[in-house]
């Protein structure tokens, strides 16, 4: 099955083109069959700021034919760029890999753009499919193609991959705000605390939780509106005591699932993140994310936070059984009578 360069502008907002597609031998034949498609639907191809960074580290490490592609094809991007078939999207002064810049601009569009990214890295495809089973916040399915070398533009369908690891990595605890409001949190802080040795590891919040918590603040009754002041509190007892540190801008307009999902992402290559999370369908997509394969970092280990403050592993749970996270309606409004004594 072929796609002409008409068709996947039509029916996307976005089109993005990563660096090992630019270089392929059918770029310029899609660029030449598709130019009239792309005036005439007054959109432009979007490129990562990072591919045009990758391009020029190419360009200026050696003497070789992949050097030489890669300045031909900056001169031709950016004379694309000034004739606004070319659009860039980022930041230019951003050095991170082009393939995490990619998966954070989706996450951060996906819930109002319909995007379809062109790209030969097969690890980076398998990876755009996978957030089309993401769960814990809405979004549009994410288109995956490839282009052959007559520029023909062909949908992803392979389903093999491969997963790469990066050693010596620090740990780093993370929890998110369903953990954070459950009973079992203030036991775990002193269980967490007690068995660190001389320097503590401060665990690690994102400040979009702390936004999320104080929103609710009132929208509970009376004993509930005292369970979310006391939670506050002691986050902001933690913090002081350096036993709590933020991530995060805290004027970021997406929730915090979204927000630890980037995290990840971005951090996955430097920590080894412990993952403590009550919110069933965002831990299901931390074990999804486990298997990005476009570039190097540890897995999370994702558990979820028990009453008395003692975590386990979600892979330790079997599909049907019930792990006391998720209240019915029946089930919150029996424990709001009884908070209240009635």
């Amino acid at each position: 099955m072929q796609f002409t360069f008409q068709q996947v502008l039509n029916t996307n907002d976005r089109t993005i083109i990563d660096t090992c597609t630019i270089l392929n031998k059918g770029f310029i034949r899609l660029i030449r069959s598709g130019i009239t498609a792309i005036t005439d639907s007054k959109k432009s191809i979007s490129i990562p700021y990072q591919v045009l960074n990758e391009l020029n580290r190419l360009g200026a490490d050696s003497s070789g034919q992949e050097a030489l592609a890669a300045r031909e094809m900056l001169c031709k991007i950016n004379r694309l760029h000034n004739s606004h078939v070319v659009q860039y999207i980022g930041d230019k002064y951003d050095s991170t890999h082009a393939d995490e810049r990619v998966l954070e601009y989706i996450l951060q569009n996906r819930s109002h753009e319909q995007i379809a990214v062109i790209t030969q890295d097969t690890g980076l495809s398998f990876d755009l499919l996978a957030m089309n089973s993401l769960e814990s916040f809405e979004g549009r399915r994410v288109s995956v193609y490839r282009i052959d070398k007559r520029g023909n533009i062909i949908p992803f369908i392979r389903k093999d991959g491969s997963k790469m690891f990066i050693e010596n990595a620090p740990e780093q605890v993370w929890l998110d705000k369903e953990a954070i409001m459950s009973a079992g949190f203030k036991p775990f802080m002193r269980r967490y605390i007690q068995a660190q040795e001389e320097t503590i590891t401060p665990v690690v919040i994102h400040a979009a939780v702390i936004n999320e918590i104080e929103k609710i603040s009132n929208e509970f009754y009376a004993a509930e509106a005292a369970h979310v002041e006391n939670v506050l509190e002691l986050l902001h007892n933690l913090k002081e005591k350096e036993l709590m540190k933020m991530m995060g801008n805290p004027k970021e307009p997406f929730d915090s699932a979204m927000q630890y999902i980037n995290a990840f992402i971005r951090n996955r290559i430097k920590f080894r993140i412990v993952f403590i999370s009550n919110n069933k369908k965002l831990a299901q997509d931390f074990m999804s994310l486990n298997e990005l394969t476009s570039f190097d970092g540890h897995p999370a280990q994702v558990k979820y936070l028990k009453p008395d403050g003692t975590t386990e592993e979600y892979a330790n749970i079997e599909p049907d059984e019930s792990i006391g996270i998720d209240e019915t309606p029946e089930e919150r409004n029996d424990r709001l009578l009884r908070s209240l004594g009635i």
